[in-house]
């Protein structure tokens, strides 16, 4: 009995003697971090790891491609040069570029996956991309996984697609304007022109939308607080919310499991047709007699609403 005793207190000794030295390593190591995939070290500031400008005069056209990484595009108001500027605080890899024919194209990493086990440190790694305010012929930006910000984009031809992330962003004006994320939200202040706007998993919020085009979801809401135009607004599952100012010729909302709410700002009166296969219908001012733009909306699993 008595040796048991012992054995059982030297067996209380090592497991606290285990214990004070895996604190101890833990406790040296909580401002050290660990990198999956690379050898990495954080640094508690960021800085411009590269830059270059390049003349405006040369540029009628922008196309950003990336693997992974985040992207902003400032605008750089009357300024005669595109800036790029890749700011990190880790070493990594980096952004290449080249200019031809009237062509810019930028392209970032294909590979920028950094897993710290240290939770309290903040990794640092984005491209900037400042561009002057002028009309260009397109800009293109394509993500496999990374958020795209903005602020002011103005072409003939936008389109903005990113696979694994969101899209943020102040303004977009353009004759032809395509923004889509297939896992990740999209929300922007203003769409001026012709556009399409389509998530598959995700939510989109537009500010205001002036012009004519589509949104699409699978899977999320969608939510407009200012439409002036046409618009065909489609859900697979999720809703749709519009604030109209104008209807300026005939538009569609159609959800398979969501409900649709139309708010009138104005006086106009204009012609709803309404179908649901399984909800309510609330219809104030319907008049399908002197308006020929027929407003159709139409769910399979949910209510509509205008008011």
């Amino acid at each position: 009995m008595k040796r048991q005793k012992q054995l059982t207190l030297g067996m209380i000794v090592i497991v606290t003697l285990l214990i004070v030295a895996i604190s101890a390593l833990i406790f040296r190591r909580i401002n050290k971090p660990i990198n999956l995939g690379s050898d990495s070290p954080i640094r508690d500031t960021a800085s411009v790891i590269k830059e270059d400008t390049i003349p405006v005069k040369d540029v009628n056209t922008i196309e950003i491609s990336s693997g992974s990484m985040d992207f902003e595009l400032i605008n750089g108001g009357n300024s005669e040069i595109i800036t790029v500027k890749h700011i990190s605080n880790m070493d990594t890899g980096t952004y290449a570029i080249s200019v031809a024919n009237g062509k810019l194209d930028l392209k970032g990493p294909s590979e920028d996956f950094n897993f710290n086990f240290n939770f309290m440190s903040h990794q640092i790694n984005h491209i900037e991309v400042t561009i002057p305010d002028s009309k260009f012929a397109t800009i293109q930006a394509r993500l496999t996984s990374g958020q795209l910000k903005f602020d002011r984009l103005n072409a003939e031809k936008i389109l903005l697609d990113v696979t694994s992330g969101d899209i943020e962003g102040k303004v977009l004006e353009g004759d032809s304007i395509a923004a889509s994320s297939t896992s990740g939200s999209i929300e922007i202040d203003s769409i001026i022109g012709v556009y399409n706007v389509s998530t598959s998993s995700g939510d989109i919020e537009i500010e205001s939308l002036l012009g004519s085009g589509s949104t699409s979801t699978t899977s999320g809401s969608t939510k407009i607080k200012s439409l002036d135009g046409v618009i065909k607004a489609q859900a697979s599952s999720g809703d749709i919310e519009v604030d109209v100012l104008n209807f300026s010729d005939s538009s569609s909302f159609n959800t398979t499991s969501g409900s649709i709410e139309l708010e009138i700002k104005s006086a106009t009166v204009y012609c709803f047709e309404t179908k649901t296969n399984s909800g309510s219908i609330e219809l104030k001012n319907n008049n399908c007699v002197s308006n020929p733009n027929i407003i159709s909306l139409e769910t399979s699993s949910g209510d509509i609403r205008i008011k």
